[in-house]
């Protein structure tokens, strides 16, 4: 930060400084840039320490903002007094004591003893610790006032405007001032259009995000945040084909995927007709590891498989889902899809593997009507029958249990009664509360 000198003050200024001593070097040291904050203090308190050997830096530094708030109001001239406060603002911020920053900021704007360039950014520095407290009113009364005396058009002030017009809740507001913000900023820039990207995801302004991104991934191909963000506003605007499409190039360029943007790229594939591909794609990262392995993604990928008519991809895919998660339901589903392939005897060891420990009561029946037809089927009548028994007795499947075992009774030509075998207390696919 510059100061323009008074050339009419002068030499007051020459006298206040001969009577204030030291005090006054650091506040001429207390004008510089902010961002150099702490090398500069070093610099400016070297003659303290030397004078105080046994003190830090940094106790110097307090000691002399100390000294500065104590006597700001005896000082003599404007320059003076503005000076100061603005040094003790800047301080404030860093120190996050945003209320003591404001009162300062207020004083120094209103000693009216600094240039015109230099109140500008003070404005600035005062509206953006609103920004920082989220008080979104107080910054849009700022940013008018200093609006009211500086015309000049300001990329960074249509930003600010914007920024506390949705902290206000005016998201009308915020979208013209975003609208103003991209006139004074055209060319795309990482570093200042990232808040506007935020902005406009904010207030659903989802063509200006569309925009910003596609100049983003130009400018930083290789950052997958950018192709995946927007993936989700084409996403959020229900255009699935165009989302897919992100996604598609983005993996033809190597973009690095993660488990979530997998998941969705597979599901995106389903989505638009093509279970093939989302199968493979699913299947490379659980392979790769970029995809957990558990129950739930690869009974996804049996999904995909099964959708694709893959049947014994899809089957692998299912028995994997089964095995991982222990889930008796999903091995009763792979006992069916065994069922319609007539392998009896691996359905009949899929089903007791299902119930290896007792089951919950809403799929024992399901159990023991499929044990039963795999018993039948591989020769053993006794243990069918009291399978679809112990069937019978539970509900959900007792009527084609029943169906079973009249089939049996017709077959050996005996009455339906003499079917009926009481089911064992110690047989397998009991249920929880049996």
């Amino acid at each position: 930060m510059w100061i323009e000198p008074d050339h009419r003050e002068h030499h007051h200024r020459s006298r206040e400084r001969a009577r204030l001593g030291i005090k006054i070097a650091v506040l001429l040291g207390g004008l510089s840039c902010c961002g150099q904050h702490a090398t500069l203090q070093a610099e400016q308190y070297r003659s303290k320490l030397l004078l105080q050997p046994g003190q830090s830096l940094g106790e110097a530094s307090e000691l002399s903002i100390e000294q500065m708030e104590a006597e700001l109001d005896s000082m003599q001239d404007s320059y003076s007094r503005a000076s100061a406060g603005m040094k003790l603002a800047q301080h404030y911020v860093q120190q996050k004591q945003y209320d003591k920053a404001i009162r300062f900021y207020q004083q120094a704007l209103a000693e009216e003893g600094l240039s015109p360039l230099v109140n500008q950014r003070l404005y600035k520095e005062w509206a953006s610790v609103y920004l920082i407290m989220k008080d979104g009113q107080n910054a849009l009364k700022v940013l008018k006032q200093w609006m009211s005396l500086d015309k000049t058009e300001d990329q960074d002030v249509a930003l600010m405007f914007a920024q506390a017009s949705y902290l206000s809740g005016d998201y009308l507001l915020t979208a013209r001032a975003l609208d103003r913000t991209m006139q004074l900023a055209p060319r795309i820039s990482l570093d200042f259009h990232r808040p506007v990207l935020a902005l406009s995801f904010s207030i659903g302004d989802f063509s200006r995000a569309q925009t910003l991104l596609k100049a983003f991934i130009e400018l930083q191909p290789d950052e997958p945040e950018n192709w995946f963000r927007l993936a989700s506003v084409y996403l959020k605007q229900e255009k699935t084909s165009e989302a897919l499409a992100i996604l598609t190039l983005a993996n033809s360029k190597g973009v690095v995927f993660g488990e979530q943007n997998l998941l969705l790229y597979s599901s995106l594939l389903a989505t638009e007709k093509n279970p093939f591909k989302a199968a493979l794609v699913l299947q490379q990262g659980l392979e790769n590891g970029l995809v957990n392995a558990n129950g739930k993604h690869y009974r996804l990928l049996f999904e995909y498989w099964y959708q694709a008519q893959e049947t014994d991809r899809a089957m692998a895919a299912l028995k994997l889902a089964a095995d991982v998660s222990g889930d008796t339901e999903l091995y009763l589903f792979y006992a069916q899809l065994l069922m319609q392939q007539e392998r009896w005897q691996e359905m009949n060891q899929v089903v007791k593997q299902a119930c290896q420990s007792r089951i919950a009561p809403s799929l024992a029946g399901k159990a023991n009507l499929l044990l039963g037809i795999s018993e039948l089927k591989s020769g053993r009548t006794r243990q069918a029958r009291e399978a679809f028994n112990r069937a019978t007795l539970i509900g959900g499947e007792n009527a084609k249990a029943g169906e079973w075992l009249r089939y049996m009774a017709n077959a050996a030509g005996e009455e339906v009664s003499e079917a009926y075998v009481a089911p064992g207390a110690k047989g397998p696919c009991l249920a929880s509360s049996d």
